[in-house]
């Protein structure tokens, strides 16, 4: 699982395609959801970091 850093103002979209799982301490959900109506980000993408978010928890239980 990887985390960006606290407060950083990266466009969160941008993240997700770069592999980032999970936004500190902030996100910007509308600019996600923009870039899904675009076709920039796709639900597989932010199915695949939820996938490693939960293995994480998974394997730490």
């Amino acid at each position: 699982m990887v985390t960006s850093d606290w407060w950083n103002r990266a466009e969160h979209y941008k993240e997700i395609l770069a592999g980032n799982d999970v936004k500190m301490a902030n996100g910007y959900p509308d600019r996600v959801g923009k870039a899904m109506e675009m076709g920039v980000v796709h639900r597989s993408d932010l199915e695949l970091c939820a996938k490693r978010v939960l293995m994480m928890i998974l394997r730490l239980d």
